[in-house]
């Protein structure tokens, strides 16, 4: 005999519905596809809308009016505070899809340098807490000779930046 399948409360918005399906049955994105009647990549759409902040689920549950790929495209953001904002942009100037998704490709191109400058200020503390810990008496001639060199030319490097 076949297991059942339930099927999903209709007063339960779908991602939310399809999002315990996964958690709570195990089900596979697959096995929700057929329960839902939908395509495995609009499954996974439809479960992307559950790292939806709860302000904006709880707004598009009073006013459905903001279609799914909107919604989809302001998931994609790694963070809360990301898709916030790329929501409110939507509210106010009435973004279709194609242009929320412009949105969040400039947005990453501006922070782009600040996000290199964090990972090499990171990476050149780690190296310099690594020298620090580092027993220079240990290391034959030939290692120190290589890390002598290799960090002249990281300050080479920085030089030829042509500071200011």
């Amino acid at each position: 005999m076949a297991a059942e399948i339930p099927q999903p409360d209709p007063n339960q918005p779908r991602a939310e519905a399809a999002g315990r399906l996964v958690s709570e049955l195990n089900y596979t994105q697959e096995q929700v596809g057929k329960v839902l009647g939908k395509k495995l990549s609009t499954v996974s759409e439809i479960l992307s809308l559950n790292r939806l902040p709860a302000v904006i689920r709880d707004e598009c549950r009073i006013n459905p009016a903001c279609p799914r790929r909107v919604l989809v495209e302001i998931a994609r953001k790694k963070q809360e505070r990301g898709m916030l904002t790329l929501y409110e942009k939507y509210k106010a100037k009435g973004l279709t899809s194609d242009e929320i998704r412009e949105e969040a490709k400039k947005e990453r191109q501006e922070k782009l340098p600040a996000e290199q400058v964090a990972t090499l200020v990171a990476g050149a503390d780690a190296l310099r807490g690594r020298l620090a810990k580092l027993d220079w008496d240990t290391l034959s001639s030939e290692e120190q000779m290589a890390i002598q060199e290799a960090v002249m030319a990281l300050s080479d490097a920085m030089n030829a930046l042509n500071f200011k």
